[in-house]
């Protein structure tokens, strides 16, 4: 769990997490177990290979932060079409999202923006 936002003393089993393995771009939910992240019809992961970033279920079916709220250049954690985790994008002037894991701009019709990512 190096560099988590949140230590491993404070994760509570059966809680649900946003955490990120393999890609520091991409955000997935899962459920800590008590012994590992398990995600929705996947296999466990083990708690070193993650990183906890955020508490807590969250609706990812529609945005969360309405377009006229959203500032050209500043990072959100956003859904791809119909994917299950977060990707790191950026809002551009033209209104369209850079996607860092995809390398790719995709148009705001395709993304529903769900936070704020404030560390980038």
């Amino acid at each position: 769990m190096k560099n988590s936002l949140i230590p491993k003393k404070h994760v509570i089993p059966g809680k649900d997490y946003w955490c990120m393995y393999n890609s520091s771009s991409v955000l997935h939910q899962m459920k800590y177990t008590g012994n590992d992240f398990s995600r929705e019809n996947d296999i466990s992961i083990n708690i070193q290979d993650i990183r906890v970033m955020f508490e807590g279920y969250a609706n990812i079916s529609k945005s969360r932060i309405p377009t006229k709220y959203l500032v050209p250049k500043r990072h959100y954690w956003c859904r791809f079409s119909e994917e299950k985790e977060l990707s790191l994008m950026r809002y551009e002037h033209d209104g369209s999202f850079y996607s860092i894991s995809h390398d790719a701009f995709w148009p705001s019709k395709d993304i529903k923006v769900i936070f704020e990512d404030y560390e980038n």
